[in-house]
């Protein structure tokens, strides 16, 4: 298995600016702001320099105001359905139409993404290009760095029990990764990362979240490992708190059931160039 994920939620920006005049049968163009790299500035879009082919058109969109001169804005986004690389266009201009002359001032963008690669442990992975992976590769989980798995859960929980979760997991934490606030209870959760497949999570562990639950007065709490299962120990500490009413929830949450939750709120992650199509959406409503 590659232990390497690919990150493009960072972006290379050039732009270009120029005037353009004159009639239909000559136009002058004067360059005002010249591109950084006018390689790449004027080479065809969509096309992915990695898996070197034609990609797909995601997003188009396009509005006009008119406020003495005719403006002009219009953007493009590609995607690479192989490796996810994007690129972004925009086209923004003034017009004057006259009789005999036409005047156009433009203003063009472009951002592209840049690949960074990460080591499937490495602390500093973006938690959006984790979660995009964990779509495709689930068993990354027993390779991520223990405290990634504790912002896969703290992602997941907020999003499969609709709440804010927040992050709590340092050295002495007392047991205690994520606190899910949830109604006047809040659930403490601990989080394991076991790296074998096999693993059985055995009952040593839930008596000290346990009482790690005790010494906070807490009456809810998760305990959430990679491992395979949890031991008869483990599932018999669960029942004894549950029926003895000492709390008044605590789940076991295992490798596949944490996998379930995942595939339930994977559509939580947004793509890196959404940020710019909702920019341009509200740009437009406000011209409109």
């Amino acid at each position: 298995m590659s232990k390497i994920i690919l990150d493009y939620s960072d972006f290379y920006e050039d732009n270009y600016e120029f005037d353009k005049n004159g009639n239909k049968e000559k136009m002058n163009i004067i360059s005002i702001k010249e591109p950084d790299s006018k390689k790449q500035f004027f080479r065809k879009r969509g096309f992915c320099p990695f898996c070197k082919i034609q990609i797909p058109d995601v997003y188009t969109n396009i509005y006009c105001r008119t406020m003495g001169v005719e403006m002009w804005s219009h953007i493009d986004i590609w995607e690479c359905p192989e490796c996810g690389w994007w690129e972004f266009y925009k086209r923004f201009s003034e017009e004057e139409d006259w009789i005999d002359k036409v005047v156009i001032k433009r203003w063009d963008t472009i951002r592209h993404a840049i690949i960074k690669k990460y080591d499937v442990s490495d602390k500093d992975l973006p938690i959006k290009a984790l979660m995009k992976e964990l779509e495709k590769r689930k068993d990354i989980l027993y390779d991520i760095d223990p405290y990634k798995l504790e912002e896969v859960g703290q992602h997941v929980f907020s999003s499969y029990y609709n709440c804010e979760v927040k992050h709590v997991g340092k050295t002495g934490d007392g047991g205690v990764d994520l606190l899910l606030v949830k109604s006047d209870e809040p659930i403490l959760v601990q989080v394991k990362r076991r790296q074998s497949p096999e693993h059985v999570e055995l009952v040593s562990p839930i008596r000290e979240f346990v009482g790690a639950m005790y010494l906070k007065n807490a009456k809810k709490g998760i305990f959430l490992s990679t491992a395979k299962s949890f031991s008869r120990g483990a599932k018999e500490i669960r029942k004894q708190v549950i029926t003895e009413r000492k709390f008044n929830y605590f789940e076991l949450v295992n490798f596949e059931e944490f996998i379930s939750m995942i595939d339930v709120t994977k559509t939580g992650i947004e793509k890196p160039w959404m940020g710019l199509v909702k920019e341009f959406e509200r740009e437009k409503q406000g011209n409109t």
